[in-house]
């Protein structure tokens, strides 16, 4: 959940308010159950809306700690899973010895019990969509401006005159002549590299979003309105929420578990073509 900044119920008890079970907000009373339907209309509760980012096909992956949460999906049976390491020969050059370099690659497929948890990328909503849709495309002189350009030099034979330090002169003769990436004459480990260059051929990735979990609220409570706070439509309260259910790759690419609580805090506003609207929370 995005966490925003707040006034707390601790900065108003500090003002001597006083907790109501419930209060009129111009022509709505601030309950219980009209906080929970405020809150119940943001995004984070929106059904599907816990989703993370996921990568099918062949790609290489030399991050063990990441290949080792694969394993744990494959063992729920929601994806296949299938690592190779393919060693790739860099020949010797005149300033370094020949070396091999590991690498993995993985092929990763989801099962039919794992794509039930794909959830497609979330659409806009109607005011977003407007919001986009108000947004000017028209092009300006400014957009064609995407960097400096070459600033002239005043006195360049500064630049010309100056000895340049031998380190330097060094490294521009080895660049010229030598490259330190020029490979002796050496045909040893074609082989391996040619399969490395192969596996590289085949990567095909498929990114997919996947539902990590739900959540809901378990309970509303310390719902505060007083008599200021009817008249400008305000309140507040504080709320717990729940993972009521968590997925396999909820579990181990977010390490969200199921039955986990979390306390927060909201401030509302009361509109008269909305009612009662979250305005801000953490």
């Amino acid at each position: 959940m995005k966490k925003k900044n707040y006034v707390s119920l601790l900065g108003f008890m500090a003002f001597g308010l006083v907790s109501l079970s419930s209060c009129g907000g111009n022509d709505g009373e601030f309950t219980k159950s009209a906080a929970e339907d405020a809150l119940e209309e943001m995004d984070v509760f929106e059904e599907n809306a816990h989703t993370v980012k996921f990568e099918t096909g062949y790609y290489e992956m030399n991050d063990a700690d990441y290949r080792l949460k694969l394993l744990k999906l494959a063992a729920n049976e929601v994806i296949t899973y299938k690592a190779e390491q393919i060693n790739e020969y860099i020949p010797a050059t005149r300033w370094r010895s020949a070396r091999v370099k590991e690498h993995v690659f993985v092929t990763v497929q989801l099962t039919d019990k794992g794509e039930k948890y794909v959830i497609e990328k979330p659409s806009q909503t109607e005011e977003e969509a407007e919001l986009v849709a108000a947004v000017d495309t028209k092009e300006y002189p400014e957009d064609k401006v995407l960097q400096e350009g070459p600033i002239p030099v005043i006195n360049p034979q500064a630049n010309e005159n100056a000895e340049a330090p031998v380190e330097e002169f060094e490294e521009n003769f080895d660049d010229a002549f030598q490259p330190d990436d020029s490979p002796m004459n050496n045909n040893t480990g074609t082989t391996e590299a040619n399969e490395y260059q192969k596996a590289l051929a085949k990567i095909n990735i498929n990114s997919v979003y996947v539902l990590t979990q739900e959540i809901g609220i378990y309970k509303v409570m310390n719902l505060v309105c007083n008599d200021e706070m009817k008249k400008s439509g305000t309140a507040s309260c504080d709320f717990i929420i729940e993972a009521t259910d968590v997925t396999p790759f909820g579990r181990i690419l977010k390490g969200v578990k199921k039955g986990t609580r979390e306390k927060g805090s909201a401030t509302f506003k009361y509109y008269i073509d909305k009612g009662w609207h979250v305005e801000r929370y953490m």
